[in-house]
C-alpha cells in the first residue's frame, strides 16, 4: 500500500503511539498527523511495547482493540495488520519520513 502511495507521489505521514485509552490528547495528535496532508498511516505498539513502557497491568486494552479504535483516523480506514507494531516498518523517532 505504502509503495502505491509513494509511487503516486504522495507524502506519507506516520502517527505511532500506544493509544491504550484514547482520549482528548490522542485524537488531537492524529488529527494534526492528518491535517499534514498526504496519506496517513497509523502505527499502534505491540502489547509487549506497551508493558515495557507503560508498566505491569499494561496495556487495558489489547494490540487487536488499540488498533481497531485507531482506524478511523487513518487515510483508507482499513486496518493493516503490519501496522501493529512499529518496528515491522523499520522507522523510529518522531517526523521520521517513509
Amino acid at each position: 500500500m505504502l509503495a502505491r502511495v509513494r509511487r503516486e507521489g504522495r507524502k506519507i505521514v506516520l502517527a505511532n503511539g500506544c493509544f491504550d485509552l484514547i482520549h482528548v490528547g490522542h485524537v488531537r495528535y492524529l488529527e494534526g498527523a492528518r491535517a499534514l496532508g498526504g496519506f496517513l498511516a497509523v502505527a499502534v505498539n505491540s502489547d509487549r511495547s506497551v508493558r515495557s513502557l507503560k508498566g505491569p497491568g499494561r496495556p487495558l486494552q489489547s494490540e487487536s482493540d488499540r488498533l481497531l479504535r485507531s482506524t478511523p483516523f487513518t487515510s483508507t480506514g482499513k486496518r493493516c495488520q503490519c501496522m501493529i507494531q512499529s518496528t515491522c516498518l523499520g522507522v523510529s523517532g518522531r517526523g521520521a519520513r517513509l
